[in-house]
């Protein structure tokens, strides 16, 4: 058995060296070959690297002296066999692996060129980095040797641009469904209540146009919002958003923004009350995007409470973080609900008391804010229980 191991490796040993022997002998061959912007090698029957050129070595940082012999997904660094710690060919990602079908076919069919793009993580210079790869496989005999040529070309950058393209032209098409459906109630409700101010303006009682000014006042709030949210959504989303942080004493930071959302609060006979001791540290935060989040948070818990009840305002800080969390009696949120609250676009299941509308992008972009200070938002929440929103701030 021993002997017969022997012998196999000799005939790959003695077919490998005759290998690199005829692609010695072209001297010119062997420079074009080695100045080539793609990555090129050749694979033998046994689908073992036999040559690569300079750009193979460039894109892999291998050199052609620790591939030479490898079989395909060993030297290419591919994720499956390294991380198995197996040989190409005996994991189980190798059976659908399209490069290893393509070679395959190549060597068995005596065919090609077959093409095709693989998604994957290589471990390239003992880190995983994720590339997309278009492949080239074309059979070829030479000195009755069976090969096949590999042209791998490196189009992560194309991909990636491409995706990227892709998310805004999807998030474009997604803001103009959702501003053309969420702006048309508000404009239809606009038109109706001015409609009738201008046509029955005489008929119409004091008591019955403060109501439809206040229809008017709502909606074109709402449609504000809407607009501020979107604009909002596509600067973060083409990742122009930008901080301007300052230390500030966030206890004096928050009172000053409390102050204002007390007198909306009060519209519903609601109380907002806070929880906090005086050793909270100051912070390095945007005023103005944190006082986005605040209010967020707090115009959210104001909409989904009953007339008559309290919202809490809490402060903790441990080690690292100053958490503020927002503590609400209002209807709870079901836990399906809760996973997709921070999305864009996604509103919940739980309807306002008095019928209050969401952009369904607030807490998308609050937790986008937070995310950029380097902090933490969520929500815990029970089915008549109320719920609690918090962030947390680095310190």
């Amino acid at each position: 058995m021993a002997l017969g191991t022997f012998t196999e490796n000799e005939r790959i040993k003695k077919m490998s060296e005759k290998i690199r022997e005829i692609i010695d002998t072209n001297e010119f061959l062997a420079t074009l070959f080695n100045t080539m912007d793609c990555a090129i090698f050749i694979v033998d029957e046994n689908v073992r690297v036999q040559n690569v050129n300079k750009t193979f070595e460039a894109l892999f940082q291998k050199s052609e002296k620790e591939v030479y012999n490898e079989l395909c997904g060993n030297a290419l660094g591919c994720i499956f066999p390294v991380r198995a710690k197996q040989q190409c060919g005996e994991t189980i990602n190798c059976s659908i692996c399209q490069l290893r079908k393509n070679l395959v076919e190549c060597l068995t069919e005596k065919s090609g060129p077959l093409s095709t793009i693989i998604a994957r993580e290589f471990f390239i210079n003992n880190e995983v980095v994720p590339k997309y790869f278009h492949i080239t496989t074309k059979y070829f005999e030479y000195n009755d040797l069976k090969l096949v040529l590999v042209m791998v070309f490196d189009i992560s950058e194309v991909e990636i641009q491409r995706k990227h393209l892709k998310s805004l032209n999807d998030l474009k098409n997604q803001f103009l469904g959702i501003a053309a459906h969420d702006l048309r109630n508000p404009i239809s409700e606009i038109m109706s209540a001015s409609s009738l101010l201008l046509d029955y303006a005489d008929k119409i009682n004091d008591e019955e146009k403060v109501k439809l000014l206040d229809m008017i006042q709502r909606s074109s709030n709402f449609m504000l919002n809407l607009v501020n949210n979107l604009l909002d959504i596509s600067k973060i989303e083409a990742g122009k958003l930008e901080l301007e942080k300052t230390e500030e004493n966030y206890l004096v930071f928050l009172e000053d923004n409390l102050s204002l959302n007390r007198i909306i609060a009060k519209e519903k006979d609601i109380n907002i009350e806070t929880d906090y001791t005086e050793d909270i540290p100051p912070l390095q935060f945007d005023k103005t995007k944190i006082t986005q989040v605040l209010n967020n948070l707090l115009n959210n818990a104001i909409k989904f409470s009953d007339e008559g009840s309290v919202i809490t305002v809490k402060v903790e800080a441990d080690q690292n973080f100053v958490t503020t969390k927002v503590i609400d009696q209002g209807p709870g949120i079901p836990e399906s609900d809760q996973t997709k609250l921070f999305t864009e676009f996604q509103k919940g299941s739980v309807k306002a008391p008095k019928g209050e509308r969401g952009t369904g992008l607030g807490l998308a972009i609050a937790k986008k804010i937070v995310e950029k200070h380097d902090g933490k938002i969520g929500v815990k929440s029970k089915v008549g229980k109320g719920s609690t929103f918090y962030f947390s701030l680095p310190i």
